[in-house]
């Protein structure tokens, strides 16, 4: 009894965390978003068509760059990084991934919103 129950709790935590969940096959990409948000983190996943890439590094730049900042552009990147906001958050991207985790204890609630904004207007350009 104690296996099952302990089971159940596995299957009710990570389906607790997956809030949204999309996916789909085009041709060889596989296409997949998924945000999740714990106490703890704010965290983006992004499965998408490499050619969709310009599109997703537009957003990225849209939201996280600022006036003299690098762009994203034509950028891979596996980072921690820090805005000249404060914001701090790391960062993997290639072609047809994207991963980016926010700490919520190191970032405002303002930069919270942002970064959820961000999330739908990501997820709108790859699916």
């Amino acid at each position: 009894m104690k296996t099952y129950l302990l089971f159940v709790l596995v299957l009710c935590c990570c389906g607790m965390n997956i809030h949204c969940k999309t996916g789909k096959r085009t041709g060889s990409a596989n296409i997949s978003f998924t945000m999740e948000e714990s106490e703890e983190r704010f965290c983006i996943f992004a499965g998408y068509d490499p050619a969709n890439r310009k599109k997703v590094e537009l957003v990225l730049d849209k939201y996280l760059r600022e006036s003299n900042d690098p762009s994203f552009v034509n950028t891979e990147l596996d980072a921690e990084m820090t805005l000249r906001n404060r914001t701090v958050f790391h960062i993997e991207h290639s072609s047809g991934e994207l991963k980016i985790k926010l700490d919520k204890d190191k970032n405002s609630v303002q930069t919270l919103q942002t970064f959820k904004k961000m999330a739908e207007e990501l997820k709108g350009s790859i699916l």
